[in-house]
């Protein structure tokens, strides 16, 4: 077994875990016999949760092939794991009796929820992606720091904002510019080097 392999074994529980836990929360949310006001907020969440952790599957894929096994290596991954693991658990209430509206749940409890995939982000960011941005060309980094800046700031925005529809105005462009990297394998950099170029 590589190194690799060992590391995606607790990676990919952590990760499978917190995929467990969302859905598990979507399930039970079903069958509850009362069931509460869904607005968009809740369920536009679960999409962004589960959107990242997919992304942060595919960059363990991408940026982690030669780890090495020891503590200072596997403290980034394992706190990115679990700030997505308690977004997973936060997404819907356990005791949704209480919550009539999940739109007033996802307001009450969104500095855990969007919080940790903010820390997930930044995380990503400044701990695993930036030593693999240093030394490429001018228009990869500037792409990388103008898509992450854009990410960072739609999840703050979602944080922040009183305003339900900037919120999810903030959600639906944050997972679809993170579907639109992860899921086409679209080249940012290329993008910012024509238009440099014109």
């Amino acid at each position: 077994m590589t190194p690799f392999e060992f590391f995606m074994a607790f990676y990919g529980l952590l990760l499978g875990l917190a995929v467990a836990e969302l859905f598990s929360g979507f399930g039970n949310l079903l069958r509850a016999k009362s069931q509460p006001r869904w607005g968009i907020l809740t369920p536009l969440l679960g999409l962004s949760v589960f959107i990242s952790i997919v992304a942060c599957f595919a960059d363990a894929w991408r940026l982690m092939q030669n780890l090495t096994i020891d503590f200072r290596s596997i403290t980034v991954p394992a706190l990115i794991s679990v700030s997505l693991f308690t977004s997973s658990i936060m997404t819907v209430p356990r005791d949704i009796d209480e919550w009539p509206s999940l739109d007033g749940y996802f307001m009450a409890r969104r500095r855990f929820t969007i919080g940790a995939l903010l820390v997930v982000n930044l995380l990503t960011i400044f701990l695993l992606e930036l030593v693999h941005v240093v030394g490429t060309s001018v228009p990869a980094q500037i792409a990388y720091w103008i898509i992450n800046v854009v990410l960072v700031g739609l999840l703050a925005t979602a944080l922040l904002a009183e305003n339900r529809r900037i919120v999810v105005a903030s959600l639906t462009t944050f997972s679809a510019i993170t579907m639109l990297l992860y899921f086409t394998n679209a080249n940012i950099a290329s993008w910012v080097a024509y238009l440099i170029k014109r």
